[in-house]
């Protein structure tokens, strides 16, 4: 499947029998080469654009020191639209060893995804160079420094520069950027030079549902998001090009995230009509048994659904299974050990239901995207953090997240719940796991500070109105 317009890949169905000694997995190389020499290009369906992308794509080359701002949520094309510019610049002979483009994000899985879609369109790579912004120490600051921009970048031949995944900035810099459209001067320079993000899932800056009030409690969004006078003016001067179609999704997936006010402010935001299935929603509360570790139990919770997705014969190279980081910091501890230990546990539950005689597929557990999602593998799903699977899309997701009552106010961490469940494509499904005292114990979960006029029953009650959709007023908003 192609990791940004999703085409489907044909492998051996999940429970199957292989005739031959080894699984038939296709490589991802081998797919862009079969679907180049039976198509030549993706279907028109998956590789059109909307109105949008298609504006921004035909906009005439701008002074490079005022950048182009591209805000727009999950799964509405921000890289997409990148490479298809990318492969216009090819295709009108604009890229040469004078005019080079510069692809820049935060993370490699995104330069080689990026990478392998320019290939499959057969876009020329040799005066392009993709890189991820931590590692290239001589772009540091370029977006907010003109000797930087003028040194690093326009005096090395770059003339086209897109900056994508650009929220990991944080909001503060994104703020920055917007305020700096208002002052700073042309240099003359003309190209492309975009910057793209999602606020929304920026690691740097966490967003939550909590509860606020006493008397009459109710539902807050609580989290950042760009100073909204430096935005409207950026928006006004004409520097600003939203995208607001959101495909390679589900309508159902869109309305859960919208309904679940996991962002604010989507009454701009379009979907596609494909309807999909709707978002499965459910509450487990764990047992009272201190023989059962956190490993086992998150097992028992998972895997039901997980037989679920690949009984539809979803391969596991499709399918993720995703926590809240911070699940990840008291579950595993962020030990490599402990998580290897919970994936053997997790593959070990798992045999049996598929096992027969050693002659099917059976799923395996992995942490490697590249041997799960960007490899296609038969046998290996996606296990980690919602955050790391970011840009990518899988077919299904599930995701898995904490309460405890050793977090007053909190009702759900809507930065994770929001990243995971844009990543599927196809369907989703959402685990409440809510901790009792005695597991909150053993993973050592601090005790709360007291909050004055917190009543737990009332707390309880609005939770769980709204995680089962019950709750009719939507959240306050705090920027």
């Amino acid at each position: 499947m192609d990791p940004l317009t999703n085409t489907p890949v044909h492998q051996l169905p999940i429970g199957s029998t292989s005739t031959s000694a080894e699984p038939t997995v296709a490589s991802l190389s081998e797919v862009i080469k079969r679907e180049l020499s039976n198509n030549g290009e993706l279907s028109k369906k998956s590789t059109s654009l909307s109105d949008e992308q298609e504006t921004l794509i035909h906009l005439p080359e701008h002074d490079l020191s005022k950048p182009r701002i591209v805000p727009g949520m999950a799964r509405t094309g921000k890289t997409l639209v990148i490479c298809e510019k990318l492969k216009q610049l090819d295709r009108n002979g604009q890229l040469t060893d004078n005019t080079k483009a510069l692809y820049i994000c935060f993370s490699d899985h995104m330069v080689e995804q990026v990478r392998m879609w320019l290939l499959h369109h057969e876009v020329s790579v040799s005066c392009l160079e993709l890189t991820n912004y931590e590692a290239a120490a001589d772009i540091q600051e370029f977006y907010k420094n003109q000797e930087i921009m003028k040194k690093s970048v326009i005096e090395q031949g770059f003339k086209f520069v897109f900056f994508d995944q650009a929220e990991d900035l944080g909001i503060e810099e994104l703020t920055l950027i917007c305020q700096e459209l208002e002052s700073s001067s042309e240099i003359g320079i003309m190209g492309h030079y975009w910057i793209l993000f999602d606020v929304f899932q920026s690691k740097t800056n966490i967003h939550k549902i909590e509860m606020i009030g006493e008397k009459r409690p109710r539902l807050l969004w609580n989290g950042k998001m760009i100073n909204e006078k430096r935005f409207e003016a950026a928006k006004n001067s004409g520097h600003v090009w939203p995208l607001k179609t959101v495909f390679g999704s589900t309508e159902s997936i869109f309305t859960h995230i919208k309904e679940k006010h996991l962002i604010p402010n989507l009454e701009n935001v379009n979907c596609t009509d494909n309807k999909g299935t709707a978002v499965k929603f459910e509450m487990v509360t764990s047992v009272d048994d201190t023989q059962v570790s956190i490993s086992q139990l998150i097992c028992q919770t998972v895997l039901p659904t997980a037989k679920s997705i690949f009984d539809k014969q979803i391969l596991p190279g499709h399918t993720a299974l995703l926590f809240d980081d911070d699940v990840m910091d008291i579950a595993f501890s962020m030990e490599k050990e402990n998580l290897e230990n919970f994936k053997s546990h997790l593959d070990a539950q798992m045999e049996p239901l598929f096992d027969n005689n050693h002659k099917t597929i059976t799923p395996k557990a992995t942490q490697d995207i590249k041997e799960s999602i960007l490899n296609e593998s038969a046998t290996n799903y996606f296990v980690g953090a919602a955050s790391s699977l970011k840009g990518l899309t899988v077919k299904a997701v599930i995701y898995l997240s904490f309460s405890s009552n050793r977090r007053p106010k909190e009702i759900t961490r809507t930065s994770s719940y929001y990243q995971a469940i844009s990543r599927a494509s196809c369907e989703a499904h959402v685990l409440d796991l809510h901790l009792n005292e005695k597991m909150e114990s053993s993973l050592n979960i601090p005790e709360p500070a007291i909050v004055s006029g917190l009543d737990p029953e009332v707390y309880d009650a609005l939770a769980r109105s709204y995680k089962l959709g019950q709750e009719t007023r939507g959240p306050v908003v705090r920027r």
